[in-house]
């Protein structure tokens, strides 16, 4: 991801999911800057159309990327409790109705959503697994309740 001309791929991965009764689980850190509220943007068009959205969000989170989410009706849960206790996980855990059945996917890696991380290595891995989902969908309801 480092042509200009490129679209910014986790804004695209978020617009091809059906908003319409999908669940979409982030946990993030390092969320800011221009490039954080574009996908903060792209989560709340998807929760306008009938998505389930939660984000577990750690710092750096951007004051643009969590007004954009708080105004669009996405509930963040704070995962800094002190600077030797927080959460670096970084991941989008989703679900989604299909005409052939339930597709669940999770993304997972290193991947800031913020400006920088463009032409840097960023590892991200695709798991396209209903097991994987509800692994990730178990942990998220853990940190959110811890």
């Amino acid at each position: 991801w480092n042509s200009p001309g490129q679209a910014d791929p986790v804004v695209e991965r978020i617009r091809g999911l059906p908003g319409a009764a999908a669940t979409i689980l982030v946990a993030q850190s390092n969320w800011q800057d221009e490039r954080g509220v574009a996908i903060a943007r792209a989560l709340v068009v998807q929760r306008r159309a009938g998505a389930t959205v939660r984000v577990l969000a750690s710092r750096p989170l951007g004051r643009g990327v969590r007004a954009v989410l708080r105004a669009g009706g996405i509930p963040v849960a704070d995962t800094w409790w002190s600077p030797r206790r927080y959460s670096h996980l970084k991941f989008m855990a989703v679900r989604y109705a299909t005409p052939t059945g339930p597709r669940s996917r999770v993304w997972t890696g290193s991947e800031n959503w913020w400006s920088p991380s463009r032409g840097h290595d960023e590892l991200v891995l695709r798991v396209d697994d209903a097991r994987a989902f509800a692994t990730y969908q178990r942990f998220f309801r853990t940190v959110r309740t811890a």
